[in-house]
């Protein structure tokens, strides 16, 4: 079960709700500004650590770098109190407003430099960058699809065999994902990516062509296991 994006209500035998949702939303806004972070909770004991989301004594540590607004944001939508929640059309209305404030677009892009360019759509980043406007775009529907992929290691694989590894999964990735019109996006998990059709280029077989980018994914992992000689396994 996703623990982590479950709202403490939940976790103490409640009923699925709005509110419950907004808190998985929060979550994932703050896996947005920490895509390289191995771990919501490192080095968690797992019963003890759902024991102190139901109290409301333990949510994610956020970096300093994420605008105050996101912080705040967060702060509500993952509050204890589900009633105190904010709704969806509060949080798209303030998430509209800070998109028409420029300097909070440079601070949220500076935010997350090291990966705005999977975050962000590349012919978003370049105007965000030049200090101009960027309204945002709504969507009927997508899909959206996480991927892992694990690769079984031994205590005497070279560190040149890891980072070969690596470099190579992240250009198929990207490669896999530009040849569906895919948006490709980290999690806190570093073996794990969620991809999305429909967004942000509109497509009408959204469904259909998140599947066909799954089967080339899968092929083309089996081609690199097969050329690096390992052990891999992946899970949609």
């Amino acid at each position: 079960l996703p623990f982590w994006w479950t709202a403490p209500e939940l976790l103490d035998g409640g009923m699925e709700s709005t509110a419950s949702d907004v808190y998985a939303y929060a979550i994932t806004l703050w896996e947005l500004f920490h895509p390289r972070t191995s771990s919501i909770y490192p080095n968690a004991e797992l019963l003890q650590t759902l024991e102190l989301i139901k109290r409301g004594e333990l949510r994610p540590m956020i970096d300093e770098s994420v605008p105050s607004e996101i912080i705040e944001l967060m702060h509500q939508c993952w509050s204890s109190a589900a009633e105190s929640r904010p709704g969806f059309s509060a949080i798209v209305n303030e998430l509209t407003r800070l998109s028409r404030d420029v300097d909070f677009m440079r601070r949220g892009i500076s935010s997350t430099s090291h990966s705005s360019q999977i975050i962000v759509p590349s012919q978003l980043l370049h105007k965000v960058q030049m200090g101009r406007h960027v309204p945002p775009e709504r969507y009927e529907s997508a899909s959206i699809m996480f991927f892992s992929i694990h690769r079984e290691e031994s205590e005497d694989d070279p560190s040149s065999l890891r980072q070969q590894f690596e470099m190579k999964t992240k250009h198929l990735i990207n490669s896999v994902a530009d040849k569906h019109s895919a948006l490709v996006m980290p999690t806190c998990n570093p073996t794990c990516y969620m991809f999305a059709t429909g967004i942000p280029e509109a497509h009408p077989d959204h469904a259909f062509l998140l599947l066909r980018l799954a089967m080339n994914l899968v092929k083309e992992l089996i081609v690199l296991r097969n050329e690096m000689g390992c052990c891999l396994s992946f899970r949609a």
